[in-house]
């Protein structure tokens, strides 16, 4: 199950400030007001939210108060809201709906350049992978086996370009966001190229290689964080 739980951020788009005492964490509700918070998975199963509004208690108006789009959980109290953005919790594994494979580095590789593929879960560390969260709902994932995090070869933006794992440099192509891609699984869209993570010829083999490819709505392109 996936849950959210809310942190400080700011108004978008900004408003006067506040009449009578200064607002708390959660902000001033206004008529039109959405507010970008960031968003993660966690453990348990509980979604506590909206302090001062009446809804303090977990909701089960989801047909009514939440509404997302492809990057962002809305939700609507009254006319005054909050938007988080998706982003993994913790290590995880991280499946291909298509072919139930795990992202992993071929070979085990500790190398900057390990080239990133697909491969059956035999409980490797090259499997696992932890998100490092950077601004706007973005993030790095983190190789637990090497250090080292996702990237594109040659920070590329061309579909077919290969997923390969390199020193945390900070470039662009290191940076990723989860588009929403129904029930629990998400696109991972690189935020350099804005082409989504997805296996060669959608295939289902292991040791296929992960490469970045436009968003066509193949089952290649759909992840679980698990």
């Amino acid at each position: 199950m996936i849950c959210l739980r809310s942190q400080p951020a700011t108004w978008l788009p900004r408003r006067p400030a506040c009449p009578g005492p200064a607002p708390d964490r959660y902000g001033c509700a206004r008529v039109g007001g959405w507010r970008r918070v960031d968003a993660q998975f966690l453990t348990d199963n509980t979604f506590t939210c909206c302090q001062g509004t009446g809804l303090e208690t977990q909701t089960k108006l989801m047909d009514s108060v939440y509404f997302w789009d492809d990057t962002s959980l809305y939700v609507n109290l009254g006319g005054a809201g909050h938007e988080w953005w998706f982003v993994p919790n913790g290590e995880r594994r991280i499946q291909n709906l298509n072919s139930g494979l795990l992202l992993g580095v071929a070979g085990m590789s500790m190398a900057a350049g390990g080239l990133v593929v697909q491969w059956g879960d035999n409980g490797t560390a090259d499997h696992r992978w932890l998100a490092l969260r950077d601004a706007d709902g973005a993030f790095r994932l983190r190789n637990l086996n090497s250090g080292k995090v996702l990237g594109v070869d040659g920070a590329s933006t061309a579909a077919g370009a290969k997923v390969l794992q390199w020193d945390d440099s900070g470039t662009r192509d290191h940076l990723w966001r989860l588009r929403h891609g129904g029930a629990d699984a998400f696109r991972i869209e690189n935020v350099n190229s804005g082409k989504v993570l997805g296996v060669t010829g959608a295939s289902t083999a292991a040791g296929a290689q992960v490469v970045q490819w436009d968003d066509s709505g193949t089952r290649d392109h759909l992840w679980r964080f698990v």
